[in-house]
């Protein structure tokens, strides 16, 4: 489809890959599937259950303390090596200490039983204990960042957000090969993508795409033009879930494709697309390090906006909401010596309106293939 930019894009992600090789994570290499691995895993836990009972007091990293977290070239956002932590004492807060304490057994007991579950099923068995599904999300989270070991690896999945399509076939947990060529609407990303083996493909690309009606759009425009086999289409429905975030990682590691993202002309679509390229903060402090640093930034960038011609009637003026997150991104550290991502921040703040996707593709004069392959052939990515 666009060969000579492809080559300069891998050439671009082999040096990436060349000069910041993947950090050493002896728990990446594990597989929930091994029973090694969650004896290992049922052993740290009881350990942590014993110590902190012994001692009355649960200890883990501040979530609230932004220092906590530093960008590290090339791999993104990492825990610092001394976090300043948060506590809970029994005799100060007992009924949160237990809680704690309740989350820590239940996780024991799955992994003894090689039993999984994921968080909504553990809100529902125990609602008695919870005042909302928020606050089991909270307590999972923070025990995570206290072990940190991937949740899949604690027997605790997430619901499944994300979908798959393209030329990229594999075989499931459950021995049943996958062949993402012949879903209709896209297959559902696996819940942890350690337990997938035989992953094959033959594509040239992974395009990642905030929404998932632009997902089936494309879809559909690629079968027509009898391409779908040249890339791999990925969602994650908006904000992407763990396991949508997991399975692009295990892909960029596994064959080193070029990754794009397609995200709305707007403040929420650039967290989208921090979130897939550098990580979240969240993620870092628990240690579960899936962000893809060598992903490029395809659209709609606030420069394509005067090229696409979009009339008045469908720019959407920014929000109060919009421009909080735009100055929150924007005072962030780490952006500050990225011109090309602070430039286009800013041309959106001087435009002052935005532009989703859809309404773009709406447009009578406007192909949306025709634009992804246009602005790949021309690198005007970021």
């Amino acid at each position: 489809m666009f060969n000579d930019a492809l080559e300069i894009l891998n050439a671009e992600c082999k040096t990436h890959l060349e000069k910041y090789p993947p950090e050493p994570n002896p728990w990446l290499r594990q597989s929930w599937g091994s029973e090694d691995c969650r004896r290992l895993v049922a052993e740290q836990v009881a350990s942590l259950l014993e110590q902190v009972q012994d001692e009355g007091v649960i200890r883990y990293p501040s979530f609230s303390f932004t220092d906590n977290v530093e960008y590290v070239q090339g791999y993104g956002l990492r825990r610092v090596n001394n976090p300043v932590l948060s506590t809970v004492r029994r005799e100060k807060n007992k009924e949160r200490f237990d809680k704690f304490i309740f989350v820590l057994n239940t996780i024991l007991s799955g992994l003894l039983k090689s039993r999984r579950s994921n968080k909504r099923d553990l809100y529902y068995q125990n609602v008695h204990n919870f005042s909302e599904q928020g606050e089991l999300d909270e307590l999972v989270k923070k025990v995570v960042s206290i072990m940190s070991i991937p949740r899949t690896l604690l027997g605790i999945v997430a619901t499944i957000k994300g979908l798959v399509a393209g030329n990229i076939k594999y075989i499931d947990e459950s021995g049943v090969e996958v062949n993402c060529l012949l879903a209709e609407g896209g297959e559902q990303v696996p819940s942890d993508s350690t337990q997938i083996s035989g992953v094959e493909t033959g594509a040239q690309l992974i395009l990642v795409v905030e929404k998932d009606t632009v997902f089936q759009r494309l879809i559909q425009e690629y079968l027509k033009q009898d391409s779908l086999r040249d890339i791999i289409l990925l969602t994650g429905k908006g904000v992407p879930d763990l396991a949508t975030r997991s399975f692009l990682h295990r892909l960029t590691s596994l064959f080193q494709l070029p990754v794009l993202v397609l995200t709305d002309c707007d403040p929420f679509g650039f967290e989208i697309m921090l979130t897939y390229r550098f990580g979240s903060r969240s993620m870092a402090l628990c240690g579960e390090t899936l962000a893809v640093p060598s992903l490029f930034w395809l659209g709609v960038l606030p420069r394509d906006i005067p090229m696409l011609q979009v009339p008045p009637e469908i720019r959407l003026q920014l929000s109060q909401a919009d421009c909080k997150k735009l100055k929150d991104i924007s005072k962030r550290p780490y952006l500050r010596s990225m011109v090309g991502l602070v430039n286009e921040f800013e041309t959106l703040w001087r435009l002052g309106y935005k532009v989703e996707i859809e309404q773009v593709a709406e447009l009578s004069e406007f192909s949306l293939p025709q634009y992804i392959t246009r602005k790949i052939q021309s690198l005007e990515i970021i």
